[in-house]
């Protein structure tokens, strides 16, 4: 009789006649030694070995002289030394959609007609009688950042070209904050009127 690890209370054994039909054949009990150990089949394989690859790859290739083939490079700084007075340059400046309106500089200076919003801290650039309205700013200065070095410069118009404009009547600043709105940048060709 077997007992097994829990407690219970032993109950007299019952002898069975085996029937004709029935006898009881002992089963053989199989013992595995070391030496019989199946081999594990490998784990590493199909889409493990794709996916490892795959991962490998995007780790590999970015560090490697073929991803600096393959990255766009970006494009030269701002070049300081063609900014002189007269002169026709390129920039690139960084914009927000709320910069149409939330620039804006002060002084009493007019350059080739272009000035600042403001003559003071607190006046107003006066509007000429009979002018139209400007109320995309092209004759209006804004201060802008250069993309790439951060340069500061005072640039007039920009908000007037039409591909700027269309941008402005399609992401309206008042929408959203400035910090949540899409940050873009726009290659200009300026003429340097003045410093």
């Amino acid at each position: 009789m077997a007992t097994s690890e829990t407690t219970s209370r032993e109950e007299p054994a019952k002898s069975v006649k085996p029937s004709a039909a029935k006898k009881a054949s002992p089963k053989p009990s199989v013992r595995r030694t070391d030496d019989d150990e199946d081999e594990l089949p490998s784990v590493i394989g199909g889409r493990y070995l794709a996916a490892a690859i795959i991962i490998g790859l995007t780790v590999v290739i970015p560090n490697s002289p073929l991803g600096n083939i393959l990255e766009p490079r970006d494009p030269p700084g701002t070049d300081t030394n063609a900014w002189q007075v007269g002169q026709k340059s390129e920039l690139i400046l960084t914009l927000v959609t709320a910069d149409a309106n939330a620039l804006t500089c002060a002084s009493p200076q007019a350059f080739e007609g272009k000035h600042c919003a403001f003559k003071t801290e607190s006046e107003p650039w006066p509007h000429e009688a009979g002018a139209p309205m400007d109320d995309n700013k092209a004759n209006t200065i804004q201060p802008y950042r250069t993309w790439l070095d951060n340069k500061l410069v005072l640039v007039s118009g920009v908000w007037a070209q039409p591909s700027l404009a269309m941008r402005v009547h399609d992401e309206p600043p008042g929408n959203l904050a400035p910090d949540k709105l899409a940050r873009f940048t726009a290659k200009c060709k300026v003429h340097w009127a003045g410093k």
